[in-house]
């Protein structure tokens, strides 16, 4: 009885841990990428790691395309790949993550965004607006994206500045919907992998190895951008070096861990 009582609360910290590590909260039925609000949602000091630590997943990603946000396993990818903001719970502000500034909507239908200068992804290839604008422009011309029925088109105005043509965007619902939910990649990166299952992202994390349907395990990047900056997000602290999701969607396998 004991041993299975101990499965038991070993498996319900690690489902918990899954949220926290991901900075994700259920919302309406569907992962959304708003965090439960923090009086101090920065980092204030250097990340102390931990070895190692083994998760569950209860939703199978099925690839680990930067695609599909609001598909239970998705989270998973905010490890490894980042946004251009967070939301700082429900309803809440906007956070800049590899934006360095809050939106400017220029009044015509297009809002600027400028990013951080500083941002390089595990290959070490620096994130541009041009980067961010291909993000974007990827995700519309090979998926559904979620929420993003006013978006039509992204472009670069110069090596950090990113433009966006938009229906009217009201609120932070809309700015959220559209900006802290789609995550960015190096053009470059995406060209020499197979997102699918040899992801390239900005996040504090790098994908080691991944096994569809079964596990994904990845190692805290030691030249992580943020790192130790004063605008370092807490949810984007690798507080534990070798991670290991194992993707348990199925009833039956989450009976089975319980045994």
């Amino acid at each position: 009885m004991a041993k299975k009582m101990s499965r038991v609360l070993a498996l319900a910290l690690a489902l918990v841990m899954v949220m926290s590590l991901s900075g994700l909260a259920y919302a309406d039925g569907e992962i959304s990428n708003l965090v439960p609000a923090v009086s101090e949602p920065y980092a204030n000091s250097a990340t102390v790691k931990h070895d190692s630590i083994v998760m569950c997943s209860n939703g199978d990603p099925g690839n680990l395309l930067p695609q599909d946000t609001h598909v239970s396993g998705k989270e998973i990818l905010d490890r490894f790949f980042e946004r251009l903001y967070i939301i700082n719970g429900f309803g809440g502000e906007l956070l800049p993550c590899i934006a360095e500034s809050l939106p400017v909507d220029n009044g015509d239908g297009t809002v600027d965004i400028k990013i951080r200068e500083n941002v390089f992804d595990s290959d070490g290839n620096q994130v541009h607006a041009s980067d961010v604008a291909f993000s974007y422009n990827w995700l519309v011309a090979n998926s559904t994206p979620h929420n993003m029925g006013k978006f039509h088109g992204a472009e670069a105005v110069d090596d950090f500045v990113v433009r966006f043509t938009v229906d009217t965007l009201d609120g932070v619902s809309d700015y959220g919907n559209l900006f802290a939910q789609q995550w960015v990649f190096t053009e470059k990166a995406m060209s020499e992998h197979d997102f699918a299952n040899d992801p390239v992202g900005t996040g504090p994390y790098v994908v080691t190895s991944f096994t569809p349907s079964y596990e994904v395990v990845m190692e805290a990047r030691d030249d992580y951008w943020a790192e130790g900056q004063e605008y370092q997000l807490s949810r984007n602290c690798a507080n534990v070096q070798t991670v290991r999701y194992i993707i348990m969607s199925e009833a039956a396998q989450q009976a089975n861990a319980l045994r």
